[in-house]
């Protein structure tokens, strides 16, 4: 049997203090006639009269175990006094079970049934604690946050918590409400031992549980990056040390054998803050309960102890099973998180207390604001867990920013953009789904209380605060800001930082890095939080005194609810382009995490002219803004200029597309060769002299080699824009016929469509081909798709019958298809090197095409569609020069052609 012994600090208050009591208490009435709660004004809730305090429980002297409807059975807590109790004395191996919670958050909704799961636990090994690893209280859900959390508190004192860590938004009313209001209304110990200054929640640095004969040591620490997350005037005072080492600290003291620093046989780590931070643990430290980043996994110390962290909400709770034997070995035998089924009994006594706070809450909370067709959500890594992707874009996250950006300038000072940092997005906008917004979901998106204000930053700065969402090394690297509908940026995400920002367009309009834009936001935000350090350097800091849940109120009655851009303002993007070159473009953040209809495609207009598209992976990307990812390859004009314009374009696939993405590219000018326009054409692979040399088109004209009159003998023509200019002679002069034919951007191909001896011109667009029969223009007469955007074009008779048919090469494998439809290759083989210039002819003269490659000026001819080594390999003009092979004097054998 074990006894209850209970050392606690501070007056504490009856459990019968109820949400009612305390909203009562704090005199909060309907949100029609209320102003909305200033986060700095001092209430105090009145409570019951305390009970006198008493010693604990006199000890049961009978011998016998208390019956099962009896009071249960109870620990022992030592807060550090001089008589510790020994260290396990057991000569039996003891049994633990220690169930752990993070992230809470006030959703006391859950608990009723977590506290039916929990209890199967408690009934099988009473030996079985709870604990929780911070932010119990604070950005919570409305039906606890506004009754000043105080139905929070009832819930986890009935659940019988034992101890938690004080997380970041224990802060978040400044640390005299946690002092003075929050320790004396509960039955559980706070601990904060990383916070100097703080006595009431470091003194003594841990809090031990006596079990069963044996002690277990809880250390609880809060994230040290508190003081750049929590208004700094309620910290002051206080400074934060590294969590880590501070464990290690208490953990070695409490292994170390010496009775007057507190001792212990399992040491539990409450750490609110990332597991990828915990991993630093020391071996004096069991086990770990992590937090703060609102993520579940389970994974290990460097020295090999289990890290729980169990999520957000009560969605899930911890659970470690540990064994302690004889001589003081600890050993885990389970971590575990198990999942809140909402199949089971929910607790009465829990459910009571959250009937009565959902009661008083629906009073405040049932007005309607507005009306909604679309639902607007918060970052998600699984679909699910709806706020745990801090670092990707939201479209709440935007709407919010918008509701920022209409308060100031509602006001005379007016802003150029919003902002709002992932943080302070509490819950989605329409959270029960039903269609209407009230004031009770507007509350829970944005319950810190905090003012809008704006400030101004220079155009350099704007780029500082962007790249400052990338926090590398933090548990979250990446913290993307919400932002009005008027701002778009791209940014590198495969940087080292994994987010140069490339370029800020606001209004469409090209961010000016000398000139001044005004920022509205938060002033938790604006005053530098959040690691927007930036901030801090701003100049002409406003505040509007309108709370920001005044602000959002009147934005969603002013009809912006259902006003939801589809797109995202961050596009992640590398380009590769050159003139007159295929090249790549690849792209990132093309969707929202948790946007309930996904685009299916992306397409780019390259100044105007669509120019390829190509399916989006729509697979979330935890804790980044790298989900829709998609590559694009096509063909650049020779034209195109150094500035070029890229147009980005999802689709959806209801036929939605979203809102255009304009960028500017740089495009690399083609090469221009050093000397004009001169044709040097040989009939003889062995000559080193030209048989004709002459000048024809101009100097950038793209040149194509067929036989267009159906002499048997190839000449040149050349496209300019979209014209094509033909020569039947291999001479310079005027053209003998032009033509008009497809788009700029267009990939021309050429061949014998229909076999009757003359070559004619096709052009390919995306993967898809549009062949004409005749020198002419107008409409396609033979259209199809092959081979995938990127891959490279040629075309040639392969299998002798007469007709020119398509093969492409991809890397250095080439596919060849003997019909003009789509589908599979009729052949496929590897020949030459990825970087080899490839070139199709018929160089046997035996009436099948092949394709050979060259190298510097050295050409490889393959006379079959096969591997392997090359039949012949001859050089022919200079390493620059641009290269050509056609049958030039009818002998039906393709010779070389150089331009100069």
């Amino acid at each position: 049997m074990y006894v209850m012994r209970i050392h606690l600090q501070g007056t504490k208050r009856p459990l019968a203090v109820t949400a009612a009591t305390a909203i009562a208490a704090l005199g909060i009435v309907a949100p029609a006639a209320a102003a909305p709660a200033d986060e700095d004004r001092e209430t105090t809730a009145v409570v019951d009269t305390p009970a006198p305090e008493t010693d604990a429980p006199a000890e049961d002297t009978t011998g016998e175990a208390p019956a099962p409807d009896e009071t249960p059975a109870v620990v022992e807590t030592e807060t550090g006094d001089a008589d510790v109790a020994p260290l396990n004395t057991n000569t039996e191996p003891v049994t633990i079970d220690i169930l752990g919670i993070t992230d809470f958050h006030g959703y006391i909704e859950n608990m009723p049934f977590l506290q039916t799961q929990m209890d199967v636990i408690r009934t099988s090994n009473p030996n079985t604690l709870f604990a929780s690893a911070g932010d119990n209280i604070g950005g919570s859900a409305f039906v606890s946050s506004i009754a000043q959390d105080v139905p929070t508190l009832d819930v986890l004192d009935a659940m019988g918590l034992d101890v938690s860590a004080v997380g970041n938004h224990e802060f978040d009313k400044g640390y005299a409400d946690l002092r003075d209001r929050v320790l004396p209304l509960i039955d559980f110990e706070y601990l904060g031992v990383n916070v100097d200054g703080a006595p009431e929640i470091n003194t003594p640095p841990y809090s031990i549980v006596n079990i069963d004969g044996v002690d277990v040591a809880f250390v609880g620490t809060v994230t040290e990056t508190t003081p750049t997350i929590v208004a700094a005037d309620g910290i002051e005072g206080l400074t934060f040390q590294d969590p880590v080492a501070k464990t290690n600290e208490v953990a070695a003291a409490l292994k170390d054998g010496d009775d007057a620093n507190g001792e212990a046989d399992v040491v539990v780590s409450l750490f609110h803050e990332g597991d990828s931070v915990a991993v630093g643990m020391s071996e004096d430290v069991d086990l770990v309960f992590a937090g703060h980043t609102h993520i579940q996994n389970v994974s290990e110390t460097v020295a090999g102890a289990p890290i729980i962290q169990a999520g957000q909400y009560g969605q899930a709770f911890g659970h470690a099973t540990l064994t302690v034997d004889a001589e003081g070995v600890v050993t885990v035998d389970e971590a575990a998180i198990i999942e809140l089924d909402e199949s089971v009994t929910p607790d009465a006594t829990i459910q009571a207390i959250v009937d009565d706070a959902i009661e008083q809450a629906e009073v405040l909370g049932a007005e309607v604001l507005a009306e909604i067709t679309e639902n607007a959500y918060r970052g998600t890594n699984s679909g699910s867990d709806m706020g745990a992707n801090r670092g990707t874009e939201s479209s709440m996250g935007n709407h919010l920013a918008n509701a920022a950006l209409m308060t100031v300038n509602s006001t005379a000072v007016g802003a150029d953009f919003g902002i709002i940092n992932p943080g302070g997005v509490r819950a989605d906008m329409d959270q029960d789904g039903d269609g209407v917004v009230t004031y009770g979901e507007a509350y829970s998106t944005q319950p810190f209380g905090n003012t809008v204000g704006s400030i101004d930053l220079t155009g350099e700065q704007v780029y500082t605060m962007l790249e400052q969402q990338f926090q590398p090394g933090a548990s979250r690297p990446v913290l993307r800001l919400g932002l009005s509908d008027n701002v778009t940026y791209t940014y590198n995400p495969l940087a080292a930082d994994g987010g140069d920002i490339i370029d800020v367009w606001i209004d469409g309009v090209p961010v000016d890095r000398a000139a001044t834009y005004t920022v509205a936001s938060n002033t938790f935000l604006l005053g530098g939080q959040d690691g927007f350090t930036v901030f801090r350097e701003g100049t002409n800091f406003r505040e509007t005194g309108i709370v920001d849940l005044e602000g959002y109120v009147n934005y969603l009655i002013a009809g912006e609810a259902d006003v939801l851009p589809l797109g995202q303002r961050s596009i992640g993007m590398q380009a590769d382009l050159t003139a007159g070159k295929t090249g790549t473009v690849d792209l990132w953040s093309l969707t929202y995490t948790a946007l309930e209809e996904k685009p299916t495609t992306v397409t780019l207009h390259l100044n105007g002219t669509e120019v390829g598209s190509s399916d989006i992976n729509t697979d979330v990307t935890p804790n980044l803004d790298n989900t829709g990812s998609a590559s694009v390859s096509f063909a650049v004009p020779g034209n195109a200029p150094a500035d070029s314009e890229l147009r980005i374009v999802t689709t959806f696939e209801g036929g939605a597309v979203d809102t255009d993405v304009t960028v500017p590219v740089t495009v690399a000018p083609a090469v221009v060769p050093s000397v004009g326009n001169w044709f040097y054409v040989s009939n003889d692979w062995t000559s080193t002299v030209a048989d004709t040399e002459f000048s024809f088109g101009r100097v950038g004209d793209e040149v194509l080699v067929g036989d267009w009159d159906g002499d048997g003998d190839d000449t040149f023509a050349v496209r300019r824009g979209t014209t094509f200019y033909v020569t039947n002679e291999l001479k310079g002069g005027d053209a003998e016929t032009s033509f008009v034919y497809g788009r700029l951007g267009d990939e021309v191909v050429v061949g014998d469509w229909d076999g009757d001896g003359s070559d004619t011109f096709g052009v390919r667009r995306g993967n898809t081909f549009y062949l004409m029969n005749e020198l002419k223009g107008g409409k396609a007469e033979v259209q199809f798709d092959y081979g995938r955007v990127g891959d490279e074009v040629f075309t040639g008779d392969w299998d002798n019958d007469e007709v020119d048919t398509i093969t492409v090469r991809r890397g250095n494998t080439f596919y060849v298809n003997n019909e003009l439809i789509g589908g599979n290759a009729t052949i496929s083989y590897n020949y030459g090197r990825t970087g080899d210039m490839a070139i199709a002819g018929d160089y046997d003269g035996d009436g099948y095409d092949t394709i050979s490659v060259r190298r510097g000026n050295v050409f490889f001819i393959n006379n079959a569609l096969e591997g392997g080594p090359a039949d012949l390999e001859l050089a022919y003009g200079r390493a620059g020069d641009d290269v050509f092979v056609g049958d030039w004097d009818g002998d039906g054998v393709d010779t070389p052609a150089v331009r100069r």
